[in-house]
């Protein structure tokens, strides 16, 4: 009976799931290393003084680094030490790999600005997604600029999200980052369990996410509706 849905299909239906389920964003890391969904950004506040240090298993149907196509472990740490700054480092490992260009990993950075609030409009951020290392000729590269735009809605304990957004390559047009418009929500519960679905401009996408002791956070994913990818993040206040 499903044979005649496509992703789009399945997706609505995931939506209007999520909503009726109703499950404050849970402050975690995506599996690109900054503050968001999946792997789509958000600019939902995070309160000041917050470091976060995660581990992430990237599925190589999503991971292809060039002719190295494998499993990766993405490490990253994000820092949110002012209130509209977002900085964060990400080191890529590929699991099992006999390439001797490897060496430490590729690295990244992210560089998000939240702009402050005006009256109950979305709030918006604007980042920059691999710029530096992109400026390198070694070294596999995932560059481009983003602007996003969240919304949070609060019914007592629950907290409904939705985001929208655009991203752009800057240098390198083939990568496993965003290029193109992507778009999502988060329904969050008591800040202990957040339902995920977004579209991340290539990839239809479903999660969890979910707090242990407020200090670490599991997350648990399918990356174009079938490829398992996930990790854990530690959340420090300073």
């Amino acid at each position: 009976m499903f044979k005649n849905l496509n992703h789009s299909h399945f997706f609505l239906i995931a939506i209007i799931c999520l909503y009726f389920f109703y499950c404050n964003p849970i402050e975690s890391q995506t599996l690109m290393g900054y503050h968001g969904l999946i792997r789509i950004p958000t600019s939902a506040k995070i309160n000041d003084g917050k470091l976060s240090i995660g581990t992430f298993f990237i599925n190589k149907e999503i991971a292809v680094l060039e002719k190295n196509i494998t499993n990766n472990v993405r490490n990253t740490i994000s820092l949110n030490y002012l209130p509209f700054l977002e900085i964060d480092l990400i080191l890529n490992n590929l699991i099992n790999s006999d390439s001797p260009e490897q060496a430490i990993g590729d690295r990244q950075t992210n560089f998000k600005l939240t702009l402050p609030q005006i009256i109950d409009l979305p709030r918006i951020g604007i980042g920059f997604y691999d710029m530096i290392g992109s400026l390198e000729n070694s070294g596999v590269h995932s560059d481009y600029i983003y602007l996003v735009a969240t919304k949070e809605f609060y019914m007592n304990d629950i907290t409904f999200s939705p985001s929208i957004g655009y991203a752009h390559y800057v240098y390198h047009e083939i990568n496993s980052g965003l290029n193109g418009l992507f778009y999502g929500l988060s329904i969050n519960y008591s800040n202990y369990i957040e339902l995920l679905a977004e579209y991340d401009s290539k990839y239809y996408n479903l999660g969890t996410r979910f707090s242990l002791f407020s200090k670490v956070n599991f997350l648990v994913t399918l990356i174009d509706m079938k490829h398992f990818s996930g990790g854990f993040a530690f959340k420090f206040s300073l």
